[in-house]
């Protein structure tokens, strides 16, 4: 059976990451990404900045990657959200 739904994002889901810390993250061909607490499944933040769809997700050290149609990978902290 389902536990949760977690809604938000205002096109498909392309993909979907789990970091180290257990935070999950969520592609979209809205051309966000929405970082959400897996325990609780609530919404924490958005990034911005991709201009066509994100359809990859990875992350190391502290950092996420992502991958986008508009053939642009951008790297984030993982801690503040911000564009590195």
């Amino acid at each position: 059976s389902v536990v949760g739904k977690l809604t938000g994002h205002t096109d498909w889901v392309a993909c979907l990451h789990i970091d180290d810390e257990g935070s999950l993250y969520s592609g979209s061909w809205d051309r966000t990404i929405r970082k959400w607490d897996v325990t609780s499944l609530r919404f924490i933040t958005e990034l911005t900045g991709h201009k066509d769809p994100v359809y990859c997700l990875a992350s190391c050290g502290g950092v996420l990657f992502s991958g986008s149609r508009d053939c642009t990978v951008r790297a984030w902290s993982v801690e503040s959200g911000e564009t590195l």
